[in-house]
């Protein structure tokens, strides 16, 4: 509740008193409280530091109109012990604070994917040396909307780890962060900045979802290597591109509307009612993306289609799918995508 007041530029200049055991001084302190009082509450402690806060509130600051600012998922995983021990770290909330950036903060990736669903961030800094950067980046690909959002690394092992973890986006920063850089202004605190904004603005682009029905209906089979170049092609020219491995991981992203375009990959000559279900249920999807579908199909000249492919023409027509062959060359197939988008 601290980090969500402190952050948001309309309640940031409300002074807030936190009343708890004197064991929790310190992290109150930390997430910027104004004031501490100990349970029991004695009243004179409590008139003496509402006067000082009473006097020292600026009347100019409750007039400060809001300005757009970033949104920063801060990742801090000490829930699983999984933090190694590091230098004297800056407090990176003062500092983004400072640039009117707002920051959530969670250290469960659980926790983590829901503040992303509902406030939408722009990144998500990874604040901490992990003891496992691997087991725990996988966690977080698997989590549908941290997965899409470009990820802030401030250690070299940490970054090594998200680069191997397909699908991640991630933005390095390895300069130092010590506490003389905030009080000092020195470059690596605009190191960090500006390696927020260049992530920033890659969040912005717009991100495109891509399915393979064939791997969907059956999660042993191979990746289509066709559609994994595509999506490089894709990402080349200037999308943010996703592969979605799962129904119920495509079903999440669409619902939070973190997808600009989907693309279907239809291999099958069957469909599966696994497919029909999950495509019947897109449909009744109140805000949905645009979709297009490339047909891979082979088709078999006199070979007449089975009823379920064409009930499942109908749900694509049903969605205003556009269906494209799969000879179309990657040019005009990016020149489809822009005028969709547009």
């Amino acid at each position: 509740m601290l980090t969500l007041l402190k952050a948001d530029l309309q309640t940031r200049h409300i002074p807030v008193i936190v009343t708890a055991t004197r064991g929790d001084r310190e992290q109150s302190t930390r997430h910027q409280a104004d004031g501490f009082l100990s349970l029991p509450i004695a009243s004179k402690a409590l008139k003496q530091t509402l006067a000082h806060l009473t006097e020292e509130a600026e009347p100019s600051e409750a007039a400060e109109k809001p300005i757009e600012s970033l949104v920063i998922l801060r990742l801090s995983p000490i829930r699983y012990g999984e933090q190694r021990e590091q230098p004297a770290a800056i407090d990176l909330n003062h500092l983004l604070h400072r640039h009117n950036y707002r920051v959530l903060e969670a250290d469960d990736l659980e926790q983590a994917e829901l503040l992303a669903q509902v406030w939408k961030p722009n990144i998500v800094l990874l604040d901490s040396a992990l003891l496992d950067p691997i087991a725990y980046l996988r966690r977080l690909s698997e989590q549908s909307f941290l997965s899409s959002l470009p990820i802030v690394t401030l250690d070299s092992a940490t970054t090594q780890a998200a680069n191997q973890i397909a699908g991640l986006s991630v933005f390095p920063c390895l300069a130092p962060l010590v506490e003389q850089s905030v009080s000092s202004g020195r470059s690596e605190t605009s190191a960090l900045l500006q390696v927020i904004q260049v992530a920033a603005g890659f969040a912005w682009r717009p991100s495109v979802l891509a399915i393979d029905l064939a791997h969907l209906d059956d999660p042993s089979a191979k990746e289509s290597e066709w559609l994994q170049a595509m999506m490089q092609y894709i990402q080349t020219a200037g999308f943010r591109g996703a592969m979605g491995r799962s129904w119920v991981e495509i079903i999440q992203k669409l619902q939070s509307q973190s997808v600009d375009l989907l693309l279907i990959c239809w291999h099958d000559t069957t469909i599966h009612l696994a497919t029909m279900q999950a495509f019947l249920e897109l449909k009744s999807l109140k805000s949905k993306p645009p979709i297009l579908v490339l047909d891979h199909r082979r088709k078999i000249p006199g070979n007449v289609e089975a009823p379920e492919v064409t009930d499942f023409s109908k749900v694509l027509h049903d969605l205003a799918a556009p269906i494209l062959p799969h000879s179309l060359p990657m040019e005009k197939l990016l020149d489809q995508i822009n005028q969709i988008l547009t």
